[in-house]
């Protein structure tokens, strides 16, 4: 199994696990901590970035030179 299908697991786990406390969609996506949709509806440009130490396939990143 590569790192996709372990990544698409814990998601279909998790959302198994939203849908067993019997709260609606729209609540359980408004318990999330932050809302990429809200900030990039705001005018302007929008950045989504990710900022990692090591990644599951390659391991520790190098830092900047």
């Amino acid at each position: 199994m590569n790192m996709l299908d372990k990544i698409l697991e814990a998601a279909k786990a998790r959302i198994e696990r939203d849908k067993q406390t019997g709260l609606p969609p729209k609540s359980v996506k408004q318990r999330a901590p932050f809302r990429f949709e809200e900030s990039l509806r705001q005018p302007g440009v929008s950045f989504i970035c990710e900022i990692k130490k090591a990644s599951p396939s390659k391991g520790v990143t190098n830092s900047c030179e």
